[in-house]
């Protein structure tokens, strides 16, 4: 109970008081509470009750009142809900049917999806067969109808490029006809050749009216855009090789014609090009080597620098003739001009047997770059060899005395130089590919050569002979030979060039030793001939003065010399150092015989080593007949030969010196010998006035 009473308490002082129903509650009860007296009653009570009661049946009159509007909008509702659910039941069902319906067409997408991609693809791998295997419309009417020269100003040339992709195309069906798809390869290769023979037939008619303007003076002029179309035309055609060996033939004629007419022109400074008929008018009229050039023939007196010319004339038109035709045949290809690209010239050898170079007996076969530089060079051949071989005859008219040796050496000297030229130009053009084998010019070069190497050992053979037949007369004083210091010259003239010059050893057909070997011993067998005669030392003295004049001159040259050079100095310095001792023996010996110490000091080494007594006792030695001797030696001290007619100081010196050195080593030992006790010279001191060391000053060979 009192926990019921606790709850109820506790509920009643949680309820609120300012709500509008306790508020009102309140209100109804406010009478019962109100009265002082007598409130709380049974009556009271009882009132109380019936109000609330009456008050019940008031609020659920107002409740049935307002449940009524209620009960209607529920049966409203409930019927509003079961249309719904009829309407739910039928969309149910239709979604049911559409689901159905969606799975069916979804499976029908994806197959159609799937289809589409197929045949996307292939649509996609047909086109791009179409475009790996067929021309466009755009690059037919290229083929056909473009202008083959023709640019565009981003660089890219529509007839080449469209070339290019015909033959990148033919690769492709080559391909196709080795597969299972032969048919369609061989109806694509049918439709493709006849485009490609038409664009190659109007290529082909191109270059040929090209080629008709080839005969320019100067090659390496500017390029106009036509030449890089005609370049880039024979790279394109080599493709057709009968089309490009008849171009070949073509460019090559054109130039070789240009080449010979130039060639005359800078030879007698007028344009052939009219004579020969063969160029176009009003083309070639200026020589390669610049206007204002004097014609080479103007120099035909001087051989060598007549030579000279020609020969660096024609390696400048072998030098830009070769850059021409490897510009034209073979450069690289130009960015986006649609070009193949850069290919090597076929067959980098020799023409064939029984073809001349440039020359074409097989239409199928290339010609190599050096076979096209060969036949453009062959129109000067002839005129080449003729000049050379009229400058090899041994004419009088280069400067040739009327001696016969003079003229022997003036050739001599000559045909070296061009020996040397035609050497070094044979070996550079060979460089640049005209080889004997392989072109006209080239073989020209080695028969010219070998002619004036003939020509020029033929002289040496006659030099060596006429040397000997026409022995050169010895001079008074001893001095070297006329025809000795004119050899000299000439050997100076011979190292030089040699050494200066820039062959090969190789190229060469001889060995420079071999070329002094025949000047120097001819000569100097002369010389010895022409000493007959003569005492000994002044034919010493003579051979001294010669062999020291050719020294020189073969010295004169650069530093350090050649080995033949040197090897053949060591020889002439032997022979002086043989010639020098064998005069310094005999002037020594001729001293000595002329004062007397020298009879004197062998009588007396003879007797001393016989031991057959003293010196003194022995006739001719005792001490007056040495004394005399000895007095007689010591007034020669100041007249012993100068050697003056030795032309070199040096040698002169040298020669003063060793017979010195000889005298004062005979005095000397004469002095040891007449000093000993066992001589019997007691008054040695009278007749050695000196002593071997003042002897040496006094000979001026004190060391």
């Amino acid at each position: 109970m009192e926990r019921v009473l606790k709850q109820k308490v506790r509920k009643m002082v949680e309820c609120r008081t300012d709500t509008p129903a306790m508020l009102e509650a309140l209100q109804a009860i406010a009478a019962f509470y109100g009265q002082r007296e007598g409130g709380n009653t049974a009556e009271a009570r009882k009132s109380l009750r019936q109000d609330l009661e009456k008050q019940n049946m008031v609020l659920c009159d107002d409740f049935l009142r307002l449940f009524e509007v209620l009960k209607e909008r529920l049966a409203a509702l409930d019927a509003h809900t079961a249309r719904l659910e009829d309407h739910c039941h039928g969309i149910h069902v239709r979604i049911e049917t559409a689901e159905e319906s969606m799975s069916a067409f979804l499976a029908k997408t994806r197959v159609l999806q799937k289809q589409q991609v197929e045949c996307e693809s292939k649509a996609v791998q047909l086109q791009d067969f179409l475009d790996n295997f067929t021309l466009s419309d755009a690059e037919i009417a290229a083929l056909r109808f473009e202008a083959v020269e023709n640019v565009l100003p981003d660089g890219h040339r529509p007839f080449f490029a469209a070339l290019a992709r015909a033959q990148e195309i033919r690769g492709g069906c080559g391909a196709l006809v080795g597969s299972s798809r032969q048919n369609l390869g061989f109806e694509m290769l049918e439709e493709l050749s006849e485009h490609q023979e038409t664009a190659f037939r109007r290529l082909h008619s191109y270059i040929l009216q090209r080629c008709a303007g080839l005969d320019r003076d100067d090659p390496q002029e500017e390029v106009e855009e036509n030449d890089v179309a005609l370049g880039l035309g024979l790279r394109t055609i080599r493709d057709r090789p009968a089309l490009f060996v008849h171009c070949q033939e073509c460019v090559l004629q054109r130039r070789k014609d240009v080449v010979r007419r130039r060639f005359l022109q800078a030879l007698s400074g007028r344009d052939e090009g009219a004579e020969d008929g063969d160029v176009r008018e009003g083309k070639g009229k200026r020589s390669m080597s610049g206007s204002g050039q004097r014609p080479i023939d103007m120099h035909s007196h001087d051989p060598v620098r007549y030579l000279s010319d020609i020969l660096a004339w024609l390696h400048q038109a072998v030098a830009s003739e070769r850059e021409f035709l490897t510009n034209l045949f073979r450069p690289e290809a130009p960015g986006g001009s649609g070009g193949q690209g850069e290919r090597p010239l076929p067959g980098e050898g020799v023409p064939t047997d029984g073809q001349e170079s440039g020359t074409l007996e097989n239409h199928n076969q290339e010609l190599s770059q050096a076979a096209m530089l060969g036949g453009i060079m062959d129109g000067v051949v002839a005129l080449l060899k003729a000049r050379i071989l009229q400058l090899l005859e041994p004419a009088d008219s280069y400067g040739v005395t009327n001696r016969e040796s003079n003229a022997h050496r003036s050739q001599i000297l000559l045909l070296f130089r061009l020996l040397h030229l035609l050497a070094f130009y044979d070996v550079t053009f060979q460089k640049l590919g005209l080889t004997a084998d392989a072109s006209a010019l080239g073989k020209s070069m080695r028969e010219t050569l070998a002619e004036c190497q003939r020509r020029f050992e033929g002289r040496l053979e006659a030099w060596g002979s006429q040397s000997l037949m026409s022995v050169p007369a010895c001079p008074i004083d001893l001095s070297p030979a006329q025809v000795m210091g004119e050899l000299g010259q000439s050997l100076a003239e011979i190292v030089a060039v040699h050494e200066a010059s820039l062959v090969p050893p190789g190229a060469l057909g001889y060995a420079l030793d071999e070329v002094l070997t025949a000047l120097i011993e001819p000569a100097l067998r002369a010389c010895r001939s022409g000493a007959e005669g003569l005492g000994p030392s002044d034919v010493a003295l003579y051979m001294i003065n010669n062999a020291a004049i050719l020294s020189a001159s073969l010295t004169s040259g650069s530093d350090p010399p050649s080995p033949a050079v040197t090897a053949w100095v060591g020889k002439l310095r032997e022979e002086m150092e043989t010639w020098l001792g064998l005069v310094v023996r005999y002037e020594s010996e001729t001293v000595l015989e002329r004062t007397g110490l020298g009879p004197l000091l062998d009588r007396a080494q003879a007797v001393s080593a016989s031991s057959s007594g003293t010196l003194s006792a022995t006739a001719g030695l005792d001490s007056e007949s040495v004394t005399r001797t000895m007095e007689a030696f010591y007034r020669g001290l100041f007249t012993l030969p100068q050697f003056e007619r030795l032309q070199q100081p040096a040698l002169r010196a040298r020669a003063r010196q060793q017979t010195s050195a000889i005298i004062a080593q005979r005095h000397e030992k004469a002095h040891a010998l007449f000093r000993r006790a066992e001589s019997g010279y007691p008054d040695h001191e009278t007749f050695l006035a000196h002593t071997p060391e003042q002897v040496k000053i006094l000979l001026d060979c004190d060391d």
